[in-house]
């Protein structure tokens, strides 16, 4: 099972309604909860995206999953959306990115993280989904979120990052690798579109920037608070590879992005990279707070304790 669809799973069970933490949630518009709905988002060029929605109300909540995955994200809906639709309040959605699950794969062939980016753009502008939206990214996902972000905000009205990869990213990897490390190969071959989705992603990390201003929605900026930095979680760097050096330079970009976004840093506390899977209440909190915010702004301006997980 793959680690966005271990939190979906979770984040169902822990939001059955008449749970706190859904009872913490503004009421918005009365969700449809049996109502599940698919359809295809025209992308450009003839391509098209399958997107796959539950309940009604608003704002729309949007995850954008990390990856690369070889599978698409929407045949969760009809198990879980129903329920996550209903404790949220709002509709719950997910979308499968080109080449994955039920969605045209892009005949450019290698893809760098700005075209993931258009494609999101096009998801959150179309007449179906009906944004501005709550978007979650996680991990890749954040990244994807953030070039969106940078391109046209117009369809977000919150984001919440999950430990998001950061402009410079893939730059710090390989700055700190010592010569001949496989991070200086394996790594980057990976990166580079010898993957599922064909997403050269060292290229994309480059193309990156943080926004010159902030973008005046509700941001929560999530980084992990145990374990190591992304390739480097789990052990799986050379013994030789600086990871507490990465770590550092994760947790310095994760900072330089809050303040580029103006938003809300949280560091979940005991927590992994896999935010969602392993801190699944608090991804679920943050997400119901900038619900909150988008229905009603002044929720958000008024100072109050952020978690920390």
């Amino acid at each position: 099972m793959r680690p966005c669809f271990i939190f979906l799973v979770v984040f169902a069970t822990l939001l059955l309604p008449g749970e706190a933490v859904a009872q913490d949630v503004t009421p918005g518009p009365s969700p449809g909860a049996a109502l599940t709905f698919e359809d295809q988002v025209d992308a450009g060029g003839g391509r098209t995206l399958h997107l796959a929605c539950a309940g009604t109300g608003g704002p729309p909540v949007l995850l954008e999953w990390g990856g690369p995955n070889d599978d698409g994200a929407t045949s969760v809906i009809a198990d879980l959306g129903p329920d996550l639709a209903a404790a949220l309040g709002t509709r719950f959605c997910v979308y499968d990115r080109a080449g994955t699950g039920q969605s045209a794969p892009d005949p450019v062939g290698v893809r760098t993280v700005r075209e993931a980016a258009a494609d999101l753009r096009a998801v959150l502008a179309s007449p179906q989904l009906g944004c501005p939206c709550v978007v979650v990214g996680a991990s890749l996902g954040g990244a994807i979120s953030l070039a969106a972000l940078e391109a046209d905000a117009t369809g977000f009205g919150g984001l919440v990052l999950l430990d998001a990869l950061y402009p410079g990213f893939v730059d710090d990897i390989g700055a700190l690798a010592p010569a001949g490390a496989p991070e200086t190969v394996q790594q980057m071959h990976l990166m580079s579109g010898d993957n599922a989705e064909r997403l050269d992603m060292v290229s994309g990390f480059r193309q990156a920037t943080s926004p010159t201003a902030p973008p005046m929605i509700p941001v929560y900026v999530v980084t992990h608070g145990a374990g190591n930095a992304p390739p480097c979680q789990g052990d799986v760097c050379s013994t030789d590879y600086p990871v507490e050096d990465l770590e550092a330079a994760w947790q310095a970009g994760q900072v330089s992005l809050d303040d580029a976004l103006g938003g809300r840093l949280v560091v979940a506390e005991g927590t992994g990279h896999a935010i969602a899977d392993e801190n699944p209440g608090l991804a679920v909190e943050l997400t119901a707070e900038v619900i909150a915010a988008v229905r009603d702004p002044g929720s958000w301006a008024t100072p109050t304790a952020s978690p920390t997980g």
